[in-house]
């Protein structure tokens, strides 16, 4: 191969990589791919055709992964909890007439994450690719119902609120209920759930911190930078001075609160200073609990 053969196919190879908008087929593969009946798909559409711009790498020889890094608008973000997968559509390219796989991820938190495209022969996946869009289409109708997971009524939310404020030993008539579209919360999680968290972390999760995510997976008060309990996809570890703490809230530049791991005491429960040279106790995961929904509750009232 000549020398400027090499950097034609360079250059080639840099501009699939790397462009400012996604291509007229992938954004037919993501619109095909996203559920038709449901009104979140038009605003992750949206993160696709108004993406900042695109990035593509070769996962292996046979298998692209398209990225959009983050979104433009945050009214573009959709409520959902967890990382979910679409089904798989398979369509033709009609430059070669290989069959391509495609499905789509969607990140916990309403991100378009990336769509992913595997050569069904295992051949090596073109750097050209085109699809018809008819095509397309009619295979989504055949594969693809509703994945995208149901969001969280209102009126559920609030029954978890409501257990929540019960198990915290916090009266509901505190002014909890009256802006709970302040608060996103998760549902229970299952005991599986609670293992895989475990086996994540490499750590017991202490009981308190069980009885909370079997009632709700996390907290998020939405006031300006939000304030967030963790929930098993949250939690993470940290060692400190030779103790070992699960970690169930950020506070940014001020540190973390975190529940100290195996001290087999109720008083468990820090916050643990990025100054402080020791960390501080502020009681139980219940009494973190409960000054976290007081303090939504004093949003209310300042309203």
């Amino acid at each position: 191969m000549t020398r400027g053969l090499r950097l034609g196919e360079w250059w080639r190879r840099r501009r699939w990589a790397r462009s400012a908008q996604l291509t007229r087929s992938e954004i037919v593969v993501v619109k095909a791919l996203l559920p038709k009946s449901d009104r979140r798909s038009a605003m992750l559409l949206t993160q696709a055709t108004d993406a900042p711009f695109a990035e593509r790498r070769l996962l292996d020889p046979c298998t692209y992964e398209l990225t959009i890094p983050f979104v433009k608008a945050e009214v573009d973000l959709v409520d959902i909890k967890r990382d979910v997968v679409s089904p798989k559509i398979v369509v033709r390219d009609t430059q070669t007439g290989r069959m391509l796989a495609f499905y789509v991820r969607v990140l916990r938190g309403g991100f378009l994450g990336s769509v992913l495209g595997t050569a069904e022969d295992g051949g090596a996946w073109p750097l050209e690719w085109d699809v018809d869009a008819n095509d397309v289409f009619a295979e989504r109708d055949r594969q693809c119902g509703n994945w995208l997971p149901e969001v969280v009524s209102v009126e559920t939310r609030q029954n978890i609120l409501l257990a929540l404020a019960q198990w915290c030993g916090m009266c509901p008539r505190e002014g909890l209920l009256e802006r709970e579209q302040l608060v996103d919360v998760g549902e229970p999680v299952s005991e599986s759930e609670i293992a895989c968290c475990e086996a994540r972390l490499g750590v017991v999760l202490p009981d308190e911190y069980r009885e909370f995510v079997s009632i709700c997976d996390g907290l998020s008060v939405r006031r300006g930078r939000s304030y967030d309990v963790f929930g098993v996809s949250d939690a993470f570890v940290v060692d400190m001075e030779g103790r070992t703490y699960l970690v169930v809230t950020s506070l940014y530049e001020d540190g973390v609160v975190g529940m100290e791991l195996g001290s087999g005491e109720s008083d468990s429960t820090v916050l643990l200073s990025r100054t402080a040279k020791k960390p501080e106790p502020i009681g139980n995961l219940k009494v973190h609990v409960r000054d976290s929904l007081r303090w939504l509750a004093q949003i209310v009232m300042e309203k």
